[in-house]
C-alpha cells in the first residue's frame, strides 16, 4: 500500500472535522467489512484448492491482511492483544480444527448467534459449526431474546453483535439478564462482538452483563478461543472483558493458555521465512529471559510504568512471531503499566513467569532454542 493511500486513509477515520462520531462510523463499517472479507478468504484457504486458485487468493488475503493492520491502527488507539494477524491458514492447516480442543467437539453444545451483517453472520456460523457445535442465528437483539426466552431453550453461549436495528446487543443482554433473574435461570455467557474497540466500548459490554469482548474483524482462532474460555473444556481464565484480577492464576490449564501458541501463524512464517525463522526464534529466545527478568526488577523498583514499557516490547517481539499466549499477557503487564496497577502487575507477573517457560518448552519440542553463550 502507497504512503499516500495509508495516509489518506488514516486522516479519513480520523478527521475531526467531519463532525462528532465520524471517526468512529467510518472505523465501524470498515471493521465490519474487513471481518467479512477475511473471515471468508480463511475458510476458502482452508480447504482443499489449485495451486493456481491458492496463489491467487494467498495474494488477496495478504492484501486484506494488511488493509487490516492499518484500519486496527487508525481507529483504536489502545488495541488489545490478539492472535496476530496472518496471511492465511497454510495448506492442509484448517484454523478450526488447530484452535479446539477435541474434548469440545461433537458434543452437542449450542450456540445462539446474533449478528445483523449477513456476511459475518454466515463467517461465525460457519466458523463455530465446523467446531462442532449446534448454531441458532438471529438477525437482531428481538429474535434472540424470543429464542432465548423459549421455555425449551437451552444454550451454552450467546455471540453477540453489540450494533443492531431494532434491538441492540447491549439492551439485548440487559433483558436477558433480567429474565435469568426473574426466572432464576442460570445466566448463560454473553460474548461480545463488535466493530468498536474503545474502552468505552468495552466498558459499555461489561456494565450490560456481558461476559468477554472480541473486536472485528476477528480470526477464527480468536473467536473459537473466546468460546472455549467460557466453556467448561475451556482453559481456566478470567473475564478478558474486565482485565481486573490482580489474584494469581495457578492452574495448569490456564499456564498453557497463556503459552498458546498460534500455529497455523507459525507455519506461515516457517513457509515465508524458511531456515531464517529458526535463527529469528533462536534470537528471540536468547532474549527472552532477560526480558522477563527485567521486568521483575522493575516491578521489585516499584517503577509499574517501566514495566509496562518493557512488557509492550514483549508483546511484540512475541506477537510477530505467533506466540499469541505471551503476547496477551505482555500486553495485560503494558495496560497495567499505563493504569499505575503496581500489585496487580506484580501479582500477573508470576503468569509471566511461567508462560515463558512453558513457551520455552513448546519451542524447544518444536526444535527451537537458545544458542549457547
Amino acid at each position: 500500500m502507497s504512503e499516500g493511500v495509508r495516509t489518506a486513509l488514516t486522516d479519513a477515520v480520523t478527521a475531526d472535522s467531519a463532525g462528532p462520531g465520524f471517526s468512529a462510523d467510518v472505523g465501524h463499517e470498515l471493521r465490519t467489512s474487513l471481518n467479512g472479507v477475511l473471515g471468508m478468504l480463511d475458510l476458502v484457504l482452508a480447504g482443499a484448492l489449485e495451486p493456481g486458485q491458492r496463489e491467487l487468493l494467498q495474494l488477496a488475503r495478504s492484501s486484506s491482511a494488511a488493509l487490516r493492520g492499518l484500519v486496527l491502527g487508525a481507529t483504536d488507539p489502545a488495541p488489545t492483544a490478539a492472535a496476530p494477524a496472518t496471511d492465511g491458514p497454510p495448506r492442509g492447516i484448517d484454523p478450526v480444527a488447530q484452535t479446539v480442543p477435541a474434548a469440545c467437539l461433537g458434543r452437542g453444545r449450542r450456540v445462539m448467534l446474533v449478528e445483523d451483517h449477513p456476511v459475518n453472520r454466515t463467517l461465525a456460523q460457519r466458523v463455530v459449526e465446523r467446531a462442532g457445535f449446534e448454531v441458532v442465528a438471529a438477525e437482531d437483539g428481538v429474535v434472540a431474546l424470543e429464542h432465548l426466552a423459549a421455555p425449551a431453550a437451552r444454550f451454552d453461549v450467546v455471540l453477540m453483535d453489540c450494533h443492531m436495528p431494532r434491538l441492540d446487543g447491549l439492551e439485548a443482554t440487559r433483558r436477558l439478564r433480567a429474565l435469568e433473574a426473574a426466572t432464576g435461570a442460570a445466566p448463560v455467557p454473553v460474548l461480545a462482538l463488535t466493530a468498536h474497540a474503545s474502552a468505552a466500548e468495552r466498558t459499555a459490554c461489561l456494565a450490560a452483563g456481558m461476559d468477554d469482548f472480541l473486536p472485528k474483524p476477528y480470526t477464527p482462532t480468536e473467536l473459537l478461543a473466546m468460546i472455549e474460555r467460557h466453556l467448561p473444556c475451556g482453559p481456566a481464565s478470567p473475564q478478558a472483558i474486565a482485565h481486573e484480577s490482580s489474584e494469581p492464576q495457578p492452574k495448569a490449564a490456564e499456564d498453557e493458555s497463556l503459552a498458546r501458541i498460534d500455529m497455523a501463524a507459525l507455519q506461515e512464517l516457517r513457509d515465508a521465512l524458511g531456515e531464517d525463522l529458526t535463527e529469528i526464534v533462536n534470537h528471540f529466545l536468547d532474549q527472552l529471559d532477560e526480558q522477563v527478568q527485567g521486568i521483575g526488577s522493575a516491578l521489585a523498583a516499584g517503577d509499574v510504568q517501566a514495566a509496562g514499557r518493557q512488557g509492550h516490547a514483549l508483546k511484540g517481539s512475541a506477537g510477530n512471531l505467533a506466540l499469541a499466549g505471551l503476547a496477551a499477557l505482555a500486553a495485560e503487564l503494558e495496560q497495567m503499566g499505563k493504569r499505575g496497577e503496581l500489585e496487580a502487575a506484580r501479582s500477573r507477573y508470576r503468569a509471566l513467569q511461567s508462560a515463558a517457560a512453558q513457551t520455552v518448552s513448546r519451542l524447544g519440542a518444536m526444535g527451537y532454542s537458545a544458542r549457547a553463550a
